[in-house]
């Protein structure tokens, strides 16, 4: 199996721009993980969309074309997956007036996290930081679980299934 290129412990420092690296697996170099602070304070606007780039030296270009990354936001004592969409109410009209995408997108070495809003009259700037966990997982890896039925979009059965400290 092709592990991922993991860094020496040196360079373990803070690979994701002002984040702190505070967890990993204990079964598997082909996995890696961390949690870090998406702030809106940070973010490029773009219209209805306000994101923020990091760089993630760990991610290279065969894992970014053919393993898997993903991404939970933390809300209400839970790790939700991402990408995630909720509606705000209209409260004159009793319907949903626009709706928010928290996702990410990614290529080799770099995370981008985003709000994304469905109509430019939203306001995106009003949007909360959010605490995100970063999981990826090598080809190899990734293709053992989903064969074994894990669910992605669990957070706690992939903390668990993989062994992530938390």
């Amino acid at each position: 199996m092709r592990a991922l290129k993991l860094l020496p412990l040196l360079a373990l420092l803070p690979l994701l721009a002002a984040c702190e690296i505070n967890t990993h697996s204990e079964m598997d170099p082909d996995i890696y993980s961390t949690e870090f602070n998406f702030r809106m304070a940070d973010a490029t606007v773009n219209g209805p969309v306000a994101s923020v780039q990091y760089d993630v030296p760990v991610l290279d270009s065969r894992v970014a074309d053919i393993g898997l990354i993903m991404c939970y936001f933390y809300e209400q004592g839970t790790w939700t997956a991402m990408p995630y969409t909720y509606g705000v109410d209209n409260p004159q009209a009793q319907a949903v007036d626009y709706t928010i995408t928290l996702g990410y997108a990614f290529r080799a070495r770099t995370l981008e996290v985003f709000y994304e809003a469905s109509t430019s009259d939203a306001p995106i700037r009003n949007q909360p930081d959010r605490r995100i966990k970063l999981v990826i997982v090598g080809p190899d890896v990734a293709g053992y679980y989903s064969k074994q039925g894990l669910d992605w979009t669990n957070y706690e059965a992939v903390r668990q299934a993989l062994r992530l400290k938390d």
